[in-house]
C-alpha cells in the first residue's frame, strides 16, 4: 500500500471509484458506441489501442493535470482558481455530447456530496451554484472531502474511467467478461504513464487533440439506434 494512503483512505478511494456510485456514468460511452458502429473498434486489440491513445493523448494532457490543479486549489479553498480551471476544462470538450456527459455526471456527483453534507461541496455550491460543473472538478471536490492525496485522486479517476470504458465495450458486444479483464490489465501501464506524464506538465503545455474521438462523438449525436447517451 502506498505510504500516503492508509486503509481508511483506500476504502474512501474504492467507494469513489465504485460502479455503484450513483452518478450515472454507466449511461455514457464517450464516443465508443459510434466507434464500434463505424467498425473502428471491433476486437480486443483495437479496443486497447483506442483506450491507450485516449489515455496518452487526452487524459494525460488535459484531465490529469487539471485535476491536480483543481485538487490543490480546492484544498486551499481557492474557489476562484478552481472555478477558472473548471470553466477552462469544459471549454475543451469538443462536442455537445462530451460536454453534456461531463456536466451531467459532475452535477450528479455534486448532488451526492451535498446529500452527504460535505463542507467542500457546500462551499462550492454557495459560490458557484447553478454554474456547470465538470466531472473532473466534482471528483476533485470528492477526493478533497475524502482527504485523499492528489496522486491517489488521479489514479482513482483514471481507473474509474478505464473501468467504465471496459463495461461499455462489454455492453456493445466487443468484449466478454474475461476480455474486459485482459483489457484492464493491459491498460495498467498506460494509466501509470498518464499519471506520471500529467504530473510534469506546465500550464502552457495543457491541451489535447484527438480528431478520431471528436468525430466518433459527433457521429453519435445523429446515430439512429444507440444504447448510450454519448
Amino acid at each position: 500500500m502506498p505510504p500516503d494512503l492508509d486503509e481508511l483512505g483506500l476504502l474512501r478511494l474504492l467507494q469513489l471509484t465504485s460502479p455503484s456510485l450513483p452518478v450515472g456514468a454507466f449511461a455514457w460511452s464517450q464516443g465508443l458506441e459510434a466507434a464500434v458502429q463505424a467498425n473502428w473498434i471491433g476486437n480486443e486489440a483495437q479496443a486497447v489501442d483506442w483506450l491507450t491513445a485516449v489515455l496518452d493523448q487526452a487524459l494525460a494532457r488535459l484531465d490529469v493535470p487539471v485535476l491536480l490543479r483543481l485538487h490543490e486549489a480546492i484544498t486551499t479553498q481557492d474557489i476562484d482558481i478552481s472555478a477558472q480551471w473548471n470553466r477552462w476544462l469544459l471549454a475543451c470538450r469538443e462536442t455537445r455530447e462530451l460536454l453534456q456527459e461531463d456536466t451531467h455526471i459532475g452535477a450528479a456527483l455534486l448532488r451526492l456530496l451535498l446529500d452527504l453534507d460535505a463542507p467542500v461541496a457546500q462551499r462550492w455550491q454557495a459560490s458557484q451554484g447553478g454554474k456547470p460543473l465538470s466531472y473532473t472538478a466534482a471528483f476533485a471536490l470528492a477526493t478533497v472531502h475524502a482527504d485523499l492525496p492528489a496522486r491517489m485522486a488521479v489514479l482513482g479517476y483514471l481507473w474509474a474511467w478505464s473501468e467504465n470504458q471496459a463495461t461499455a465495450l462489454i455492453k456493445l458486444g466487443v468484449l466478454g467478461q474475461t476480455g474486459a479483464q485482459r483489457l484492464l490489465n493491459r491498460l495498467h501501464p498506460a494509466i501509470r504513464a498518464a499519471l506520471d506524464s500529467g504530473l510534469n506538465l506546465e500550464d502552457d503545455e495543457l491541451g489535447m487533440a484527438l480528431p478520431g474521438l471528436a468525430l466518433a462523438s459527433a457521429h453519435h449525436e445523429i446515430q439512429h439506434s444507440r444504447l448510450f447517451r454519448s
